[in-house]
């Protein structure tokens, strides 16, 4: 820094390190700034957002007091690939780590709940609870998603184990489906399967590799996104094209946002699609059967978000 013993370094880590070496050889901290994460992904419920990216912790923050919360792994070197909130109970998370092992953690406490293990050279990075919470599906770097159900408390037992040509990227589990139908995503295509019948329904074919899968609260739409920077919403019916949403940088993630009024009744969802830094907002009016869908044009900071998700719902 002009000519002085004083250096900034600024990594991969989202950090820029600020060093005075003329106090020691190899240099003592002076201060260390943190720059805006990237984002991998996110999971939001009615009381709770969760964010993450290359980090070893969780970011969990509430929505209605803005206040964030930091949960770190238990041994605090596993890198958090995924995480999913509870449909059914926000203070339970499903995390994904990238040696091999896969939780269920209760928020409030940190006691995990449920374990999952794979090879510890595989890298988690797709989970997904069912809409009931009796179901999980865990996908990873081994070529394969491994639907557990977790109905009896502490007890996971394998039911389906679906083998792909590449990396689980992503999954879902379909609401309120009576075959209980879900998605797995590896490379650039994503098919449906039908767990009761060990059938396939459905397969889309992108351009390029997919990152993320999910449906509609409803189950009524199935949405496909990923490295191509386009997110494609399908009837789940016919699987006709309903909307594409083109964002400015490769989609790492998507999920569509429960609103509720302040009495408590349920709202139009909206969509939330992660770029590496920001979060667009893509709120959906219904219309009895049919949907609108209106992209909303711009970027929206993380630090932002609160603000204009009140303005949606206004």
């Amino acid at each position: 820094i002009n000519g002085s013993n004083r250096v900034y370094v600024c990594g991969g880590d989202g950090k820029a390190v600020f060093y005075d070496l003329s106090i020691c050889p190899g240099g003592e901290l002076i201060q260390s700034f943190d720059r805006r994460k990237t984002i991998t992904f996110a999971s939001f419920g009615h009381s709770k957002m969760i964010l993450g990216g290359c980090l070893k912790h969780l970011v969990v923050r509430e929505s209605q007091s803005g206040t964030c919360t930091e949960y770190t792994t238990l041994k605090g070197k596993q890198w958090v690939r995924i995480a999913r909130l509870s449909p059914t109970d926000e203070n339970k998370v499903l995390v994904g780590l990238n040696d091999g092992t896969a939780a269920i953690y209760e928020l409030s406490s940190g006691i995990k709940l449920y374990n999952f293990e794979r090879e510890k050279e595989c890298d988690i990075s797709a989970v997904a609870f069912s809409a009931d919470e009796t179901m999980v599906i865990i996908g990873g770097s081994d070529n394969k998603a491994i639907v557990y159900d977790i109905a009896s408390p502490g007890l996971a037992r394998v039911l389906h184990t679906y083998t792909t040509d590449s990396s689980v990227r992503a999954v879902a589990f379909r609401p309120y489906s009576k075959e209980k139908e879900l998605i797995v995503a590896n490379g650039e295509t994503a098919t449906i399967h039908h767990l009761l019948t060990s059938k396939e329904s459905h397969t889309f074919v992108m351009n390029d590799w997919i990152k993320a899968v999910g449906w509609s609260p409803d189950g009524s739409k199935v949405f496909v996104a990923g490295k191509d920077k386009c997110l494609h919403i399908y009837d789940a019916v016919d699987f006709s094209l309903v909307f594409t949403f083109l964002s400015h940088s490769p989609i790492n993630d998507a999920s569509f946002i429960r609103k509720t009024s302040n009495g408590g009744s349920k709202r139009a969802p909206s969509l939330a699609i992660i770029s590496s830094y920001f979060v667009y907002i893509v709120p959906i009016h219904q219309y009895g059967s049919t949907s609108c869908f209106l992209p909303f044009e711009g970027e929206l900071d993380l630090d932002q978000y609160d603000h204009h998700r009140s303005i949606f719902q206004n």
